[in-house]
């Protein structure tokens, strides 16, 4: 499993999300304990992002592009 944290949040900010990859090729956000969304690898450079209603986000060629589209994505 992959773990992927930043710095714990300043006094009234959001924390920063925090992916885990649950298995292989499939990782999950969250942040301040809530379910942000997931990104599946279907290939080397197939990803495909949904949100937090599990909500197709869309494709993306690179890991790092589907989380800012999940994260582009939050819903409030």
């Amino acid at each position: 499993m992959t773990l992927i944290e930043s710095a714990p949040p300043k006094q009234g900010q959001p924390a920063d999300p925090v992916w885990r990859e649950v298995e292989p090729g499939f990782w999950v956000a969250s942040a301040d304990g809530m379910f942000l969304g997931t990104i599946e690898q279907h290939s080397e450079r197939r990803f495909f992002a949904r949100n937090s209603t599990r909500t197709y986000v869309g494709e993306w060629s690179s890991l790092e592009l589907a989380r800012d589209a999940v994260l582009t994505a939050r819903v409030h």
